[in-house]
């Protein structure tokens, strides 16, 4: 299986070397992904999803928000990609947004 594009092979190198390095991910770990939406977030999840296929380990990933209570925050959409993507996803309510 090879790399939808260029910049994907070098991210996956990169993060492949660091994980390997530090040791970050081994056989059976389920990995958690803060992922407020942001660009920086959806390509972490992203490339771990593409090394999770790759991986001669097995480990699973599951992705968790952080609802803030801000009006218009739209946590359904970051749901509804996960999803659509085959994601675990998880939603933490808080009410930092009133405070």
């Amino acid at each position: 299986m090879s790399y939808a594009t260029a910049l994907e092979a070098r991210i996956a190198k990169k993060v492949t070397k660091a994980i390997i390095d530090h040791r970050l991910i081994e056989d059976g770990d389920r990995v958690m992904v803060g992922l407020p939406g942001g660009k920086d977030s959806w390509a972490l999840i992203q490339i771990l999803d593409v090394l999770r296929q790759r991986a001669p380990i097995g480990f699973s990933l599951v992705a968790v928000t952080v609802d803030s209570g801000y009006d218009g925050y739209r946590h359904d959409l970051i749901s509804k990609t996960c999803e659509a993507r085959g994601w675990e996803f998880r939603i933490v309510h808080t009410e930092i947004g009133a405070t």
